[in-house]
């Protein structure tokens, strides 16, 4: 199989993996064919070692397969004192380096990750890279494990290169699925979701089927506006932008469409709309006389689903406070956010948690939030 058929399978596999977290170890396998690796690690989350860390991503595969316990292993007892990490968040986007640029020979001597760590996960001679994140604070890392080759060649590292557009990509809708709690969602499916703007688009761009989410965006035609069937942007740098995109994602010729994603201006500069272009396979069973060939995901960050906490205190027996509280955590908020937005202490939070739990004979936040969109007939993650 030759370098493109392989990176072409890549490309192919990845857009079926932001629908579906169990697809990336295949993907993950494929990537150390296409850059002769022993096995790779992606990591997705924001924060610092002084404000934390949190990770909302992390997969450890060697030749495809997850190694769940060595990952564990590492974030439990030898990420704190990895010496690359710091280094690794102040390198610049999508630029490659070898370890021997992340940790001197001498701390080689003594280091913990290095010897026992790295030595167990053939990453003592890894290659590693930071990606920008979707959202302003959050990172990508990659680090792929020792070549089989027993050096890393120029093409091996080019191959990687090629790769990381379309990884950014994959993570950035996979968060905006996540964050629509609608990971393992067909594509027909994502129509009912309301937390996030999906856009069905057929071969020719056109739009095939739009969820409600949507068609409120292009409807108010701000940023973004149906014209004649086609999803147009209001700015003409950004509609060239979208044609570029689109045209990656719906090659004319046979090929494997590449993935996209962009940034949409509005009215308010502060505010501005987030756009995933992924090709899709036909869904079977769907039915519909035009084929859906690509997946156009809208994130409109200033415009969360809205819970009415009347509504919790009917259904639940919650107090307003309760109430206003379980809305906001099932909006995604945090407790954090919470405390600020009601002037409240988290301490007076975390206790008005405390009575929602006694009152649910539940025991988790999660638990809560999945209980709340359960109730007002929004899409409830798993996971």
């Amino acid at each position: 199989m030759s370098d493109q058929d392989v990176y072409e399978r890549i490309l192919a596999l990845l857009h079926e993996a932001v629908l579906e977290d169990a697809k990336w170890p295949a993907v993950s396998g494929l990537i150390d064919t296409a850059c002769k690796s022993k096995g790779n690690i992606l990591v997705f989350g924001e924060g610092t070692a002084e404000s934390g860390v949190e990770i909302y991503f992390s997969m450890l595969c060697y030749r495809g397969l997850r190694c769940r316990e060595l990952e564990h292993e590492y974030f439990q007892d030898y990420y704190p004192s990895d010496e690359r990490i710091p280094r690794l968040r102040q390198l610049p986007d999508s630029y490659i380096v070898h370890i021997n640029e992340l940790i001197t020979e001498e701390e080689k001597k003594v280091s913990r990750t290095y010897n026992e760590a790295f030595s167990r996960t053939s990453m003592q001679d890894c290659l590693n890279v930071r990606l920008d994140g979707p959202d302003s604070g959050t990172r990508i890392v990659m680090s792929v494990a020792d070549s089989v080759d027993g050096s890393w060649s120029g093409a091996q590292v080019r191959m990687l290169g090629r790769l990381l557009p379309h990884i950014r990509h994959y993570v950035g809708a996979r968060q905006a699925l996540a964050d629509a709690r609608a990971l393992g969602s067909s594509v027909v499916g994502l129509l009912d979701n309301v937390l996030t703007g999906v856009i069905q688009l057929d071969a020719w761009g056109q739009i095939v089927a739009l969820n409600d989410r949507a068609f409120e965006v292009l409807d108010r035609g701000d940023g973004l506006s149906d014209e004649g069937g086609f999803v147009k942007a209001t700015s003409k740098d950004d509609q060239a932008r979208l044609e570029q995109v689109l045209a990656r994602a719906l090659p004319r010729l046979e090929g494997v469409g590449e993935s996209g994603s962009m940034v949409v201006d509005r009215a308010d500069a502060l505010s501005r709309l987030v756009l995933h272009v992924t090709p899709v396979k036909d869904p079977q069973g769907e039915g519909r006389p035009r084929r859906v060939a690509a997946l156009m995901l809208v994130v409109d960050p200033s415009s969360p689903a809205r819970i009415d906490p009347a509504m919790l205190q009917w259904m639940c027996g919650f107090t307003p406070a309760e109430s206003q509280l379980a809305a906001m955590l099932a909006e995604g908020r945090s407790v954090h956010d919470v405390a600020a937005l009601t002037k409240r202490s988290e301490g007076t939070v975390r206790w008005h948690l405390k009575q929602i739990f006694r009152k649910t004979g539940l025991s988790r936040q999660v638990e809560v939030v999945q209980l709340v969109l359960s109730l007002t007939g929004l899409p409830v993650n798993q996971d």
